[in-house]
């Protein structure tokens, strides 16, 4: 009878079949206020593929304290309740993969930024420190100020600072490159630890902000800091 349908008939199914394939690559859904996705959604619900009908006979759990997922599908056709299930378990192994790899971007993004930034501050420091030490050329060696030579040796001290951090940040990337080459090789591995260590440099950066906001003086977010290094290095 739905065969029949003057719906069914204006549909082919190639075209359904090469739509859903193209919506699923990008992780989109299909949109009711276009005509032809409309008429699509309105065509998989003859064969009761629509949401709302596979979530009435669909059943996804994760198993108490572990890595598994448990999936059962019930359908008149066993083959076809083994194939959603595979396909439920596919499908959740390339969406993760994918957030975890759009969440390495942005965190690898933000670590671009803040190195952009200290460079910046490294080269303000180095035309200051520049222009110290040429106003002290001129000057006899014996007659230096003892103020001006705790000028620059502060700005020395503060451009090492910078350094330090802006090589932390170039190690921070190549971890993260090396992250994102291990996802795309390893479709199928979890990526749980991953997060929580891009978690852990996220709060580090954070912190690293603050600190240097306050001058790097700050015993509190020194001893955060420390305590982050010690889990991003375990990890």
């Amino acid at each position: 009878k739905d065969k029949l349908s003057d719906l069914y008939k204006s549909i082919k199914t190639d075209t359904v079949i090469k739509v859903l394939n193209e919506k699923v690559s990008h992780n989109e859904l299909l949109r009711s206020d276009i005509p032809q996705e409309r008429r699509i959604l309105e065509f998989i619900k003859l064969y009761g593929y629509d949401y709302s009908t596979i979530l009435l006979n669909l059943y996804i759990e994760r198993v108490n304290r572990t890595d598994y997922l448990d999936i059962v599908y019930r359908s008149e056709n066993p083959y076809l309740s083994a194939w959603v299930v595979n396909a439920m378990g596919n499908e959740f192994i390339n969406y993760y993969k994918n957030l975890s790899y759009q969440r390495t971007n942005e965190n690898i993004e933000n670590i671009r930024q803040l190195e952009k930034q200290q460079q910046d501050k490294i080269d303000s420091l180095n035309e200051r420190l520049y222009d110290e030490k040429v106003s002290q050329g001129s000057i006899d060696p014996a007659s230096i100020s003892t103020s001006a030579m705790e000028t620059v040796k502060e700005l020395e001290g503060k451009l090492a600072n910078e350094k330090s951090i802006y090589e932390l940040n170039n190690n921070r990337i190549i971890l993260l490159k090396k992250e994102l080459d291990a996802l795309d090789k390893n479709t199928g591995t979890s990526t749980a630890s991953t997060s929580e260590l891009l978690d852990l440099i996220d709060q580090k950066n954070k912190l690293e902000a603050q600190l240097f906001a306050k001058g790097g003086n700050d015993p509190g977010i020194q001893q955060q800091l420390s305590t982050l290094r010690t889990k991003i290095n375990a990890k």
